[in-house]
Parts: structure tokens; sequence; C-alpha cells
């Protein structure tokens, strides 16, 4: 498919001449007969280009192209005005409206076809490069934000689990010099670095659940989120709300 076409007009019969000048051209036409419609199906459907005439009751084709530029999803979709006005104030108007191109009805079947052929590829070679652009700062926020993980691991290593281990090593020290001892004081003490060593497993354990919480695999994101939350607030005291 070479895109898709929204066609506006409140007559008919231009409907048809304008559908039956982009037939076998590959595009999806879609038909809207006032600007309510036209804007209703161009939130819906996304077309690829907007035809639309000026001269509709109710809301007039300057005004479907403002309320379409003021839309964020729709802004940046590509419109060419056609109309039986040829007046430069009209033109002016449509510029100002928001218009990509103006043709003034009747329009040349031969103008039209290239008209549409030019816009609808231009407009998505653009949206490629909006989309390599949007991977490439994507992939750059995903290598930041696996810095900053291994900076935080890193400190938490250090901090937590290096400095206890390093505890953990002159308790032995200092049970070694003061060996011989009482049965009563050695397992007193040997009972001491069996809870410090069980206490750092413990922690080791804590750091490699939250690198890859177990939750994860067995029952998804949201309540392993959720788990994490509530686990969050208890060891804080913090009040953690999850939505």
């Amino acid at each position: 498919m070479a895109g898709s076409v929204l066609i506006v007009d409140d007559d008919q019969t231009s409907l048809a001449a304008l559908e039956s000048i982009l037939d076998g051209q590959g595009y999806n036409i879609i038909r809207a007969s006032n600007g309510s419609d036209a804007l209703q199906k161009a939130d819906a459907l996304i077309p690829d280009l907007i035809l639309v005439d000026v001269m509709m009751p109710v809301m007039d084709g300057f005004e479907v192209c403002k309320r379409i530029r003021a839309t964020p999803k729709l802004a940046e979709m590509p419109i060419i005005i056609l109309t039986a006005l040829d007046d430069r104030a009209s033109r002016l108007l449509g510029i100002e409206s928001g218009a990509d191109d103006f043709l003034t009805k009747p329009v040349d079947r031969q103008e039209l076809r290239l008209r549409v052929h030019t816009i609808i590829r231009l407009n998505r070679y653009r949206t490629l490069l909006t989309q390599r652009e949007n991977l490439r700062r994507l992939a750059e926020s995903v290598i930041t934000a696996q810095e900053e993980e291994r900076k935080r691991l890193s400190r938490e290593l250090h901090d937590d689990l290096g400095q206890a281990l390093i505890a953990h090593i002159l308790n032995l020290h200092n049970l070694q010099k003061d060996l011989p001892l009482e049965v009563d004081l050695l397992n007193k003490r040997i009972d001491a670095l069996t809870a410090d060593t069980n206490q750092t497993l413990n922690k080791m354990r804590f750091l490699a659940q939250n690198i890859r919480p177990t939750l994860l695999d067995t029952l998804g994101l949201r309540t392993a989120l959720e788990t994490y939350s509530y686990e969050f607030g208890l060891r804080t005291g913090l009040r953690v709300l999850f939505e």
C-alpha cells in the first residue's frame, strides 16, 4: 500500500472525482463529508495525507486545518487545501491555517497525483528520520541507565558487602590471635562469626534479587513492582503508593 489519503468535501460529486483521480495509485482512500467527521477519522486512522475542501458548512477547510495543527497527535500530518477560490487572500489564509499546499479547483489530474505522491514520499522519509532519531535517543538512555545501574551496584558491593567481608576477616584474625580459648568462649565467638556470615549472605541474596527479581519471571512486571513497593515501604517506614 502506497499510503492512505483522507479526502474531505461536503460535495459527493467532488469526493468521487478526487477519488477517481487517485484511483489506481495504490492509496487507501478515506472519505469525510464534513469537518467534524474529518477530525474524527484523522484522529482514529492517522492518514498519510489530507485533501480538504475549503467551502464547507459549519466548519470550513481552514478551520479543519487549524484544529489539526493544534492537535499534537496530528500536528505533523500533511494537508493540501483544495478550493475554487484563487485570490491571494485565500491562499495566504490557507498558509496561515497550516496547509502544506494549496490547489485551485478544477484540479489538474496529473498535478494532483504528483503533489500527493511527492508529499507522501517526503512525509514518510521525515517519519523515518524521526524514528531513527528516537531510536538513537532511546539507545543512549538505555546505555545511560545501564551505566548508572552499574555504578549503583559497584557502590553497594564496595560500601556494604565489601565492608562486611573486611570486618569478617578482621574478626577471624582476632579469633586466631586469641587461640587457644575455652570451649564455651570459642563456641560463642564462632557463633558470632557464623551469624555475620549469614548476614553477609543475606545481603548478597538481596542484591542479586534486586538485579533480577524472581517475581519478574514467575508473576510478571506488575506484581514484581507492587511487591517491591510494599517491601520498600516496610523497610523504610515510608508510605508507598502503587498505580
